[in-house]
């Protein structure tokens, strides 16, 4: 199974407005979130779940910085962090991504949001 993040995040951080580089000029020699995030789907889909999930949580430290911890591309990024963590089989771990994700994007967009109803299903469906 192939874990398709980056292209999914990217499109979400098109639409939000959020930048996927760096502002700062201190920053320059650090990854970006797109390339972090290119970096945790190579590695998912070499099979080096470890690797990834390191990434994924590294990539979300830096959306939560430039986006704001409460934004819902954080939300959204949290969704594919419990999807990875559901493939690796790490169920309690991907559950309490998954109901972070779901309370995040509920109360930013709305529980009738397709968005946050997908992930309230993937947090149902890790439990």
């Amino acid at each position: 199974m192939k874990i398709f993040i980056r292209s999914s995040l990217a499109a979400i951080l098109a639409i939000l407005g959020i930048a996927t580089g760096h502002a700062a000029p201190e920053e320059a020699g650090k990854p970006s979130i797109l390339e972090l995030m290119a970096k945790v789907e190579t590695a998912a889909n070499a099979g080096n779940t470890a690797e990834a999930d390191t990434l994924m949580v590294n990539a979300l430290d830096l959306l939560r910085k430039e986006a704001g911890k409460d934004h819902p591309s954080v939300g959204m990024a949290l969704t594919k962090q419990g999807a990875l963590r559901m493939h690796s089989r790490r169920f309690a771990e991907a559950a309490a991504s998954s109901a972070e994700a779901t309370g995040m994007l509920e109360k930013s967009l709305g529980r009738d949001n397709p968005i946050a109803f997908g992930a309230r299903y993937q947090w149902l469906t890790a439990t």
